[in-house]
């Protein structure tokens, strides 16, 4: 079966709705019950992690609904009636009215002049209260009011409708409340970036919100990813969630939108390598550069200690591991030491498959206050770790390699980690002009 990702965002893809994941099952039945239980529901969260999946997901579950599309739409009722026509069912309603055609003053005389029952409904549309006959004509003002007694009449006839609300922002938070306050009683699922959220400043507001919220953010499991990616690509599942999941532990995949653009970009570049399913699926596994941390750290020293060597200001730079002493006493062994004419820097790389472990030995550079080169004491004037962990340790200069950084490394590309190595440690005009320079080749 062909691969369908898509090349848009999710939420304007107009292919067939791929709804997978336990976390995304149980959201959309909590969301399910709570419109049989006639409530309202709040979705939050970032752009790309699945708020109009699942509105889409409901629509297709609930058959009395009206989906309403707040991107670039300022009034709640502009988009409600853009979407909601009570004439759409005039058919049912004349059926109804047709039994009681006396009681709406349709005798032997309008039979007798020719008038049909449809066109005397339309005169006589302000004269009776009924609630369907209010429907069939249809003249409700187009605003917020006329938006709620139609769905106060629709509800006395068909049953509550439930309103999918998508892309709500904070400019409509006041409409979300006064509707909620309204007393129409009508089941309200909204999804609202979570941005948007935390810009809204009415505590009225905020509470409401908070009362029913389903945060979307940081909901994403590996179980969840392996399913996503089955349904979008079962050939090359296994492969490409793989090359996803450390990207998920390390938290540089968040979203579904960044987890299907990730796995449709290397699936793109490994057909352009291959002809066929056997080739592309070796040239998935080739590109997990984790399945091997401990050879990807080494490539990354060697070529650190390559590059070092060719900038100017640097003055040595060992070529293995060295031996330091911490100022209470103890023995380590640092990964990375270089000398400038001011002084000594050392460093450590940890390459992470999954979540970081507690190193003491990573702990202990902040305690490495000179260090001994051809028997002369030198002062440590910077200390740093590279990783591709957010790592805290206080005292140690964190430069941090995002995954697609460490691709272009374990490839034989020093300049990139390089350059952010230079930069965090503030080394020199021209190592600054050298990091500058590639820096905007990176960003290009």
């Amino acid at each position: 079966m062909p691969c369908e990702f898509p090349r848009v965002s999710v939420s304007s893809w107009t292919g067939p709705l791929k709804f997978a994941g336990p976390s995304y099952r149980k959201v959309l039945q909590e969301l399910t019950e709570a419109i049989n239980k006639g409530e309202v529901v709040a979705i939050v969260g970032q752009p790309g992690t699945g708020k109009t999946t699942l509105l889409r997901a409901l629509a297709s579950r609930v058959q009395n609904h009206v989906f309403m599309d707040m991107a670039n739409k300022e009034r709640l009722a502009d988009e409600f009636w853009d979407k909601f026509d009570p004439k759409a069912r005039s058919k049912e309603i004349l059926e109804m009215l047709l039994p009681e055609r006396r009681k709406f003053g349709y005798g032997l005389l309008s039979r007798l002049l020719g008038r049909r029952f449809e066109d005397h409904l339309l005169r006589v549309c302000d004269k009776y209260d009924d609630p369907r006959l209010r429907l069939y004509c249809n003249k409700y003002t187009r605003d917020f009011d006329g938006m709620l007694r139609a769905l106060k009449d629709y509800s006395a006839v068909f049953g509550k409708p439930v309103l999918l609300v998508d892309e709500v922002r904070e400019t409509h938070s006041q409409e979300i409340l006064r509707f909620v306050n309204s007393g129409v009683g009508v089941p309200l699922v909204f999804s609202m970036p979570t941005e948007a959220y935390s810009k809204v400043t009415d505590l009225a507001i905020r509470r409401r919100i908070e009362e029913s919220r389903v945060s979307l953010d940081y909901i994403l499991t590996e179980e969840d990813i392996r399913e996503i990616l089955d349904s979008y690509c079962p050939d090359f599942s296994a492969e490409l969630t793989d090359l996803v999941i450390p990207l998920w532990k390390g938290k540089e995949i968040v979203t579904v939108h960044q987890l299907l653009n990730y796995a449709r970009m290397e699936l793109e570049n490994a057909k352009k390598e291959c002809g066929d399913n056997e080739c592309i699926r070796r040239r998935l596994i080739e590109n997990n550069i984790f399945k091997d941390v401990d050879n990807l750290i080494k490539t990354v020293e060697s070529t650190l200690r390559s590059g070092l060597a060719k900038v100017e200001g640097v003055t040595y730079v060992h070529q293995r591991g060295k031996r330091a002493e911490t100022s209470d006493g103890k023995s380590v062994i640092v990964d990375l030491f270089f000398l400038t004419e001011e002084g000594a820097y050392v460093g450590d790389v940890r390459i992470f498959a999954g979540l970081p472990s507690l190193d003491p030995d990573v702990e202990a550079l902040a305690k490495i206050l000179e260090i001994e080169h051809e028997k002369v004491k030198r002062p440590v004037k910077g200390r740093f770790i590279i990783t591709n962990y957010p790592l805290k340790v206080e005292g140690v200069i964190t430069v941090y390699l995002e995954t697609h950084e460490l691709i272009r490394v374990s490839k034989g590309d020093s300049e990139v980690v390089l350059a952010k190595l230079l930069n965090a440690l503030g080394l020199g005009s021209e190592a600054k002009g050298q990091t500058k320079a590639q820096g905007a080749e990176l960003s290009a």
